[in-house]
């Protein structure tokens, strides 16, 4: 009888450590949430509001790391670097995730070979927001004024390559623009030296204090709720429709199991009463759906942006 319990157990046991860690109980500890972008911009506000949700959800703390720099790029390097067990998360744009391969001439990690995608987040309307100190109230009067001044005119956006920088030079060149882009390492700063008025204009994702801002056009489809007087793009004259779409993603060799848990959370909570709250907040279009359709989105906005980024002869060491 004896024999036959230790059998059993033995048996057991060799059963469990045969089992994929993705098999064992996640998360089995707290949870780093990488955010590539530095506290005060959309990246960060949405990290936090999903780190909270996670955190309730899987009864483990999720603290969010803000890791910026270079577009994202360090700190979407830094998650590929980590061990793949789901207690990294990373929750960055397009960039990170796909397209600064052909941005940048040396990257510490590959984005398509070292991260996996879990889910796509949303997207956020982006905003032009002008100076107070310019005679400009609207995105037609900004290009009038840039046109007025050829190469005196300035725009800031949250780093060189990201998808904010590259509407800039969309801007640039549909409107016949001479203007210089001043790169920051985030949002907040694009934002806080547009307000005092040291650079004309800023192009960032929508956040909530943008409605204490004096925004010159938004670029979506329709107008957003958040601001009903401000003219899109497209109404202003310009043929573009862009956001800051945000997605999760994990280190490369993450097993399945845990991929479908965070995914499988991620999308309760945006289809539920709490998730309707980004758009509320953040004017972010909740998207969720599978891993797949976020590999897949993010393919298309590299073939999309690519071009783009060669003809305008974006490129970085």
């Amino acid at each position: 009888m004896m024999a036959a319990r230790i059998a059993v157990c033995t048996a057991l046991g060799l059963a469990a450590l045969a089992a994929p860690a993705g098999a064992q109980t996640y998360p089995s500890r707290g949870i780093t949430m990488v955010a590539t972008f530095p506290a005060g911009g959309p990246t960060d506000g949405v990290a936090r509001v999903l780190a909270q949700e996670l955190s309730e959800r899987f009864k483990q703390k999720v603290v969010v790391e803000n890791r910026g720099g270079a577009s994202g790029t360090i700190g979407a390097g830094a998650a590929a670097k980590s061990p793949p067990d789901g207690h990294t998360l990373l929750i960055t744009s397009t960039g990170p995730l796909n397209y600064h391969r052909a941005l940048y001439k040396s990257l510490s990690y590959d984005p398509v070979r070292d991260l996996t995608p879990v889910v796509m987040v949303g997207t956020i309307p982006q905003l032009i927001v002008l100076s107070p100190k310019i005679k400009a109230a609207t995105l037609k009067e900004f290009i009038a004024y840039a046109r007025a001044n050829p190469g005196k005119v300035n725009i800031g956006d949250s780093g060189v390559g990201t998808t904010v920088h590259l509407l800039a030079v969309q801007v640039a060149a549909m409107a016949g623009l001479s203007v210089q882009h001043v790169h920051y390492r985030g949002a907040a700063g694009a934002h806080a030296d547009v307000m005092g008025g040291q650079i004309d204009a800023a192009i960032a994702a929508f956040i909530p204090s943008a409605v204490n801002m004096k925004v010159g056009g938004v670029t979506w489809s329709e107008r957003i709720k958040q601001l009903p007087n401000v003219p899109t793009f497209r109404e202003s004259g310009l043929d573009i429709v862009s956001g800051l779409s945000l997605s999760l993603a994990v280190p490369a060799g993450t097993p399945r199991t845990v991929i479908d848990t965070v995914n499988r959370a991620v999308n309760e909570f945006l289809k539920g009463e709490r998730g309707r709250t980004f758009e509320t907040n953040y004017a972010l279009q909740v998207a969720g759906g599978t891993p797949e359709e976020a590999r897949d989105f993010l393919a298309a906005e590299a073939d999309r942006l690519i071009p783009l980024i060669r003809k305008a002869k974006i490129s970085l060491d």
